[in-house]
């Protein structure tokens, strides 16, 4: 209960994120954006969190008026949307994101065509998404990255999923099982799901954390990828102290969670956010899809500080060699 009331707070308190007023009435035509967060809200402590803070900042930089959106499901996310569609589009320029690929397919189906002074911003697709500007996060080169530094520490290793039907599970898998066994030909790697569905999963730390128990009795390593719920895997590494193996961050950089914790993926979305919302307020944002993978610094991989040094001389020139099979990889598929 009082998690939800700070929420509604924060979302009170950003409404009006504007350097020169927090009320529409004095500029008529101050710049919109809207943002549709995903169901589950914040609170992860990695990808929303790392959003809220992302477009936060950039409202606080550049002055644009800010609504933000946390639905309890896809369908009232949706109803949102179509709110944002019915606005007029004579006085003020609007942009209207949907911060989860959560919204992908249902986006898709709504037969939206573009509109005078309004875009729209859709994160971390696949492919291109007519009538908007798209991009996606390619983690294979930063997991390839991850996994070799896996590979030459232990033996084994295992990614617990949110579910079975997000389309970016493929792409983390491959990176990371073709880094370890790069690493060590030898290397056993096994994956573990909180859920079924696509929207399953991310807010489960309790069911994570007695997952943890089998799976660092059976690996050495640990890679969760589950939004919140990775709380419950890194909760295991703090109370079960001694020879319980390593785990990795997602999203964010996690080194302050666990002492086992060998290095973090992150995801600088704050970037990306920018970038975007600077190029709708230059007017020179494009329909399209963009992917963004390890060189381009928007994805990347945080080594934790009492490992940096012990890890120097593997370090060395693997960036270089993970950028390069990342792209031969995206070129396969």
């Amino acid at each position: 209960m009082y998690k939800n009331i700070l929420y509604i707070f924060i979302l009170v308190l950003c409404v009006g994120c504007s350097k020169a007023t927090d009320t529409e009435d004095i500029s008529v035509a101050q710049p919109e954006v809207e943002i549709l967060f995903s169901p589950r809200g914040f609170g992860d402590h990695a990808y929303n969190d790392i959003i809220l803070y992302g477009i936060q900042k950039s409202c606080k930089d550049h002055g644009f008026k800010l609504l933000m959106h946390r639905p309890n499901n896809i369908d009232e996310g949706m109803q949102i949307f179509e709110a944002w569609r019915q606005k007029e589009t004579s006085k003020k320029k609007r942009l209207f994101i949907l911060a989860s690929s959560e919204y992908e397919s249902v986006f898709r189906a709504s037969g939206y065509t573009p509109q005078e002074n309004k875009n729209v911003l859709l994160f971390e697709t696949l492919t291109d998404v007519p009538s908007a500007a798209s991009f996606n996060l390619e983690p294979y080169g930063a997991s390839f990255y991850l996994g070799y530094l896996v590979g030459v520490t232990v033996e084994s290793g295992a990614i617990l999923f949110a579910n079975k039907e997000e389309p970016l599970n493929t792409r983390f898998r491959d990176g990371f099982r073709d880094g370890c066994l790069a690493a060590n030909p030898d290397f056993r790697y096994g994956e573990e799901y909180l859920g079924e569905k696509i929207y399953e999963g991310y807010d489960q730390a309790y069911k994570a954390y007695q997952l943890a128990h089998t799976l660092f009795a059976n690996y050495r390593f640990v890679f969760p990828i589950a939004g919140g719920s990775n709380d419950g895997v890194f909760r295991f590494t703090r109370e079960f102290t001694g020879n319980v193996g390593y785990t990795a961050g997602i999203d964010g950089d996690m080194s302050n969670y666990s002492n086992y914790l060998l290095a973090s993926v992150v995801k600088r979305m704050d970037l990306a956010i920018d970038k975007y919302v600077c190029e709708w307020l230059n007017g020179t944002m494009q329909n399209g899809h963009t992917t963004f993978g390890l060189a381009s610094d928007i994805i990347t991989v945080v080594m934790q500080d009492d490992y940096d040094f012990v890890y120097q001389n593997v370090t060395e020139g693997l960036r270089e060699m993970a950028i390069e099979k990342e792209m031969e990889y995206v070129g396969r598929n």
